[in-house]
């Protein structure tokens, strides 16, 4: 947008160059359903494969791309990343639409991001 270049280091995994503000606002056209279409959204978000490994094991399922979990009677969709010194997290409730989008550029990003979900929780 802005004009400046980008140094690219990226490939499948981090393939995605945006601002936080910017992909807060693909997350809010995802909460609101728009943009999609009634049957690509319910795929997207429908669970397809248990999480069977890692540190998500037994809390959810993978979607396309996004896990869905369940915590109690609340299902969160999201979907984190890292990529060397950057960590990312971006996650809605579909219910209420209320949603978190959070990027860092540190190693220790993962703990600022678990204690801000701590807090918002």
């Amino acid at each position: 947008g802005d004009g400046r270049k980008i140094a690219y280091l990226g490939g499948a995994a981090g393939g995605l160059v945006t601002t936080a503000a910017d992909y807060a606002q693909f997350i809010g056209m995802i909460c609101r359903r728009t943009r999609l279409s009634p049957e690509s959204h319910a795929q997207m978000f429908s669970p397809h494969t248990p999480i069977t490994s890692g540190d998500m094991a037994g809390a959810g399922d993978w979607a396309l791309g996004w896990i869905v979990m369940r915590t109690g009677p609340r299902t969160m969709i999201l979907h984190d990343g890292n990529n060397q010194e950057f960590r990312s997290f971006a996650g809605f409730d579909p219910a209420t639409g209320d949603g978190l989008v959070a990027f860092t550029n540190g190693r220790n990003g993962g703990d600022l991001i678990h204690a801000i979900l701590d807090e918002v929780q």
